[in-house]
């Protein structure tokens, strides 16, 4: 037999087939084992075209110390070429890890940007939007749906190209209203549609509520919910299909045959028992309810949604991971 017993490292080179070995046991009462190992495949390589410019990373730990500890082991790591890739990295910090009491979170968008923001932590330079600790009860939280006087098509396009919940809302929306041929919300974002959103206000409406509901779905499936929604004008229509209250045919049917409700032109109600009030904004808002009420956070995303994921990271939500990196490989 052409085989030979090592007793030191012995090369095994690579080759264009998978290397394989045999390994082999005898034991002195007679029992014999044989495993076979082959070489694992190589990875995967993935196009950095599939991920969005920036990334949340979440840290947490059981106290200050440890957490600014925990800052500095990543940080070393980080620095270890070749870097790592930051989607990656924030994807296992926040889906692969226990969250405690003593949080920070940063938006970055390199991790160049990550370590150095690592840094500041680990020398207790970090600032309240940046650290804290959260509350022994998780948050109440109310999602307000203000009355829009515009449409951030900007933001919105966005929203539409990069995340696959607000485009499955969007879908949504067109099949409730398909026999409405004039009013093909999905093609909002395209281009063509747009000219039309400015044509009159039946069209700017449509837009309006399907693009406030389509971002409160995305909300949701970050692991933000509500104990409460709330709006104003067309926000009213919104809130109230973000609630299941009702239905997305009935709020589309009245606002393209401009029947609104009288509610809708009530403003919006106080809240009471709320810790955190998160807006649902698409564009301009025009009427928002009563900020006096010092009990309750306010939370204004103004197009920085992950800005306002990490201060509700920061509150205590507890974050759904997985929902927000779920349209991109890992």
């Amino acid at each position: 037999v052409a085989a030979q017993i090592p007793t030191e490292c012995t090369p095994f080179p690579r080759s264009d087939r998978p290397r394989l070995a045999g390994v082999s046991s005898f034991g002195f009462s007679g029992t014999n084992a044989h495993v076979l190992v082959e070489e694992a495949a190589p990875p995967l390589q993935r196009t950095s075209g599939l991920d969005r410019r920036a990334h949340l990373f979440a840290l947490s730990a059981k106290s200050p110390k440890a957490l600014k500890a925990l800052a500095v082991d990543y940080q070393k790591r980080l620095t270890v070429q070749p870097s790592p890739s930051l989607a990656d990295v924030c994807h296992t910090a926040g889906a692969g890890r226990s969250h405690f009491a003593h949080r920070s979170a940063f938006v970055c968008e390199s991790i160049g940007e990550l370590t150095d923001k690592l840094a500041s932590l680990a020398a207790g330079q970090s600032t309240a939007t940046d650290s804290a600790r959260t509350p022994v009860q998780p948050p109440e939280v109310a999602m307000v749906f203000p009355a829009e006087v515009g449409l951030d098509e900007d933001f919105v396009r966005r929203l539409h190209q990069d995340w696959q919940v607000f485009r499955e809302a969007i879908e949504a929306c067109d099949r409730v209203i398909i026999d409405e041929k004039q009013f093909p919300v999905g093609e909002a974002w395209t281009g063509t549609w747009l000219d039309r959103v400015h044509r009159g206000p039946a069209y700017r409406s449509v837009a309006l509520l399907a693009s406030q509901f389509a971002l409160s779905e995305l909300w949701k499936s970050w692991g933000v919910g509500a104990a409460e929604f709330v709006g104003s004008g067309l926000g009213n229509l919104a809130a109230d299909c973000a609630a299941g209250r009702r239905s997305l045919c009935d709020a589309l049917s009245l606002v393209i045959r401009d029947h609104l409700p009288t509610e809708c032109e009530q403003p919006i109600r106080r809240l009471a028992g709320c810790n955190i009030v998160l807006e649902v904004t698409v564009g301009g808002v025009n009427d928002r309810s009563p900020r006096d009420d010092e009990e309750a956070d306010w939370i204004v995303p103004a197009g920085r949604l992950l800005d306002s994921l990490a201060q509700l990271y920061l509150s205590g939500v507890d974050v759904n991971w997985r929902g927000l990196d779920r349209d991109r490989s890992r």
